[in-house]
């Protein structure tokens, strides 16, 4: 008998080789477990608690998980890009998203409303690239309607007080004409993205029709609103125009004005009146009231913080949001808004 031989005759007599694999097998075993503790909650935990680094490890192996569920794997991409982007990994808070969009079908857009600014451009950016965008022409009767940003006519040396407002009025008529029977709203965020492809800037007021023009045709829009604004003292006035993409013709112009304290209702009055412009109405009922206010100063506050956000100042977007909750604990957007961008404000 060899000398190999002899020692594993003896390892076996000595019941070494038993130990050795029992040894291995409670490895694996424990290993296992590990990885099955990694739930999409923990990581959600870890994610709040800004142990940002921990998420990605858990999220990525709930992702990677064969027997995690689509929503599962949905979910976690999706939070895995927000991690990601909350420590300034764009590349892979761009393939994260990348294999988000690559689950089997269909393909579930991110809600804007939910996510920050910086991972909705990701969003677009990928979506562009393997033609997952919602430009098709919408069955039946629906009308897709895009809401540009309104100018600021403010006059004085206080008038660009009132900037942030050209996001402000222009998130509340699309909030309330998503209570649009028949209609399709784009998403503002979706439109900034168009803006930055086409290198414009609507602060700088080339919104002209030809270029509402350019952009309806460019998201798949059949009408384009145009708007401007001023706001002196306590009064305000607010007007917008349509522009048909298809014949680029102005349509009928709609305006309100009044106290600024009545600003959120003459929105809303001002948002039943294009409705009719374009032959349709508003259904209240299905208009989310988490996303309004009555409050004046709770809109421009909140405006701000959209501004502060698109700017990348997120603290002061953060600091924004929760006075816009402070003036209406009832506007529930704005607090999610600020737990949107806390993490960006390490």
């Amino acid at each position: 008998m060899s000398l190999h031989s002899r020692t594993v005759s003896r390892i076996l007599r000595a019941g070494i080789l038993p130990v050795l694999l029992a040894l291995v097998l409670s490895i694996i075993v424990v290993s296992q477990v590990t990885a099955q503790t990694y739930s999409l909650a923990d990581a959600r935990s870890a994610f709040g608690d800004g142990n940002y680094d921990e998420a990605i490890e858990m999220l990525s192996t709930v992702a990677r998980d064969p027997s995690s569920l689509r929503e599962e794997k949905r979910k976690a991409f999706e939070l895995l890009g927000r991690a990601y982007l909350a420590i300034d990994m764009l590349e892979d808070a761009r393939a994260a998203i990348q294999s988000l969009i690559e689950l089997p079908p269909p393909t579930e857009a991110l809600d804007p409303d939910l996510v920050p600014v910086g991972l909705m451009e990701i969003w677009y950016d990928a979506c562009k690239e393997v033609d997952c965008l919602d430009d098709e022409e919408p069955d039946g009767n629906i009308r897709t309607v895009a809401v540009l940003d309104f100018t600021n006519n403010s006059p004085g040396p206080d008038g660009a007080d009132w900037d942030a407002m050209s996001l402000g009025f222009a998130t509340m008529l699309i909030t309330n004409l998503t209570g649009g029977v028949n209609l399709k709203i784009v998403e503002r965020e979706r439109i900034q993205w168009i803006l930055k492809e086409l290198e414009l800037q609507q602060k700088s007021k080339n919104m002209d029709p030809a270029t509402a023009v350019r952009i309806g045709k460019l998201i798949g829009a059949q009408s384009v609103i145009l708007g401007g604004f001023w706001i002196i003292g306590k009064d305000f006035w607010l007007g917008t125009r349509f522009v048909n993409v298809e014949t680029s013709e102005v349509l009928d112009a709609n305006k309100v004005e009044g106290k600024w304290a009545n600003m959120p209702q003459l929105v809303q009055d001002l948002a039943v009146q294009i409705a009719a412009t374009i032959n349709t109405t508003i259904d209240e009922a299905s208009i989310d009231v988490t996303k309004r206010t009555q409050s004046a100063d709770a809109m421009f506050s909140y405006a701000q913080g959209l501004d502060f956000e698109g700017q990348g100042s997120y603290t002061a977007a953060y600091n924004k949001y929760m006075q816009a909750y402070e003036y209406d604990s009832g506007y529930s957007q704005a607090l999610v808004r600020a737990e949107i961008v806390k993490p960006q404000m390490n």
